[in-house]
């Protein structure tokens, strides 16, 4: 009777606990690099999103900055990006009566831009957020207005982008 069983068992297949250890220790590892390339997908698409949107800020303040910057008078420039008052741009239209005021101002990390036309307040609008007001800044000399924007986005993967431009006035004086 004991010979039968032993020769019973002796045939039958099964896994020895040494083979279900390195069973589940390859599985730990595949999980383990599977887990970690997720990871690594999500950490950058994160990133590359935060730096995208600093990107664009700035984008959006030299595309407003630029083209007011050109037609402002020379002598009708006053201020600075981070002052209280702002960036002050003044030019005439072609047709000789119509005043444009234009104010760049940092407030509460947004770009502002105040439009006035002959003393009439026209529109305020938010052109950039995120908006660093302790690396931004801007100066005038010679006919050239030099800009520094830094747009700085915190969160999960925080970024911040840096960008400086010049922008020259076409016109020096009144018509």
């Amino acid at each position: 009777m004991t010979f039968r069983r032993l020769a019973a068992t002796k045939g039958q297949r099964g896994f020895t606990l040494i083979e279900l250890l390195i069973v589940i220790m390859i599985t730990g590892i595949v999980g383990g690099v599977v887990v970690g390339a997720i990871y690594q997908v999500f950490s950058v698409s994160a990133r590359n999103t935060t730096r995208m949107t600093a990107l664009k800020q700035v984008e959006y303040a030299v595309r407003w900055i630029t083209p007011d910057a050109q037609m402002a008078l020379s002598d009708n420039v006053t201020g600075n990006l981070t002052d209280v008052n702002g960036l002050e741009l003044v030019w005439v239209e072609r047709d000789g009566t119509t005043w444009n005021e234009v104010t760049y101002r940092i407030q509460d990390g947004k770009l502002l831009r105040i439009h006035s036309q002959n003393g009439a307040l026209q529109s305020t609008k938010v052109v950039a957020r995120n908006i660093d007001p302790d690396q931004t800044s801007s100066s005038f000399a010679d006919g050239t207005i030099s800009f520094t924007v830094t747009s700085a986005i915190g969160g999960y993967k925080p970024e911040s982008i840096t960008r400086s431009f010049n922008v020259t006035l076409r016109r020096t004086t009144l018509l």
